[in-house]
């Protein structure tokens, strides 16, 4: 007890502090809402004579939009992606994904550029993967690999992109792919908190891939964290 005493002592005297002081975060909620025409045309159907008669299926007693099975629900969106750019870098990650009969899980991904996607074969026919830049002829492939077996592919192109397999176009994986960007998986109305960054400005990303992508910068500071709440819409983003 007495040597940890001194060691506390010792470590203040020459200014040892914790790793963490000096650091900022960023923080806030992510929610979606439907494009503003949408909500304007669906509205409007409660002025019909034929929505007076009979109850417009698609419009709650409070005005808001009620969604069917083949309807984009926005405000229950899985796969929106949360990020940021790191100016200091990141470490290369490997991302999991998987083809059977149906489709690509997931459906989407946000990586940084220089990861790895280890793709599982699923299906019953041998398949080759590629990753492709939209409106672009770049292309990355790997060899043909049997089902059962996976696959990889280092993304070292940037942007939008489609990873999809030559011999089955039932389904893609589509891809954003950014220098050092560091992004969670959320849903509407998800928290999302990014702690431990250094001060500075901030370039930050969401996307959701039926959407588009939409950036804002933010100051991280420590004296308090950096808040930024972000509605996504079709009608606000980009891409």
């Amino acid at each position: 007890m007495r040597l940890c005493v001194i060691l506390l002592l010792a470590s203040a005297c020459i200014g040892i502090t914790d790793p963490a002081l000096g650091k900022g975060s960023i923080q806030g909620v992510v929610t979606a809402r439907a494009h503003k025409d949408l909500v304007a045309k669906v509205k409007a159907l409660s002025e019909t004579p034929e929505a007076l008669a009979n109850i417009n299926p698609y419009v709650a007693s409070d005005g808001s939009i009620i969604y069917t099975f083949d309807m984009v629900n926005y405000r229950s969106l899985e796969e929106i992606f949360v990020g940021y750019v790191n100016p200091g870098g990141v470490a290369s990650i490997t991302h999991k994904l998987k083809i059977d009969e149906d489709r690509f899980q997931p459906r989407s991904l946000a990586i940084a550029t220089g990861d790895i996607l280890k793709i599982e074969n699923d299906t019953d026919e041998p398949l080759t993967f590629y990753v492709a830049k939209e409106d672009s002829d770049e292309i990355l492939e790997t060899d043909t690999i049997p089902p059962d077996e996976t696959g990889t592919i280092t993304v070292t192109l940037e942007g939008l992109l489609e990873l999809g397999a030559d011999e089955n176009d039932k389904s893609v994986t589509h891809l954003l792919s950014l220098p050092n960007l560091v992004s969670n998986k959320m849903e509407s109305g998800d928290d999302y908190k990014f702690e431990g960054l250094a001060p500075g400005d901030y370039r930050m990303v969401f996307w959701f891939w039926r959407l588009g992508m939409l950036e804002r910068t933010v100051t991280v500071t420590p004296s308090k964290p950096a808040r930024v709440d972000q509605v996504l819409s079709v009608d606000t983003m980009v891409r």
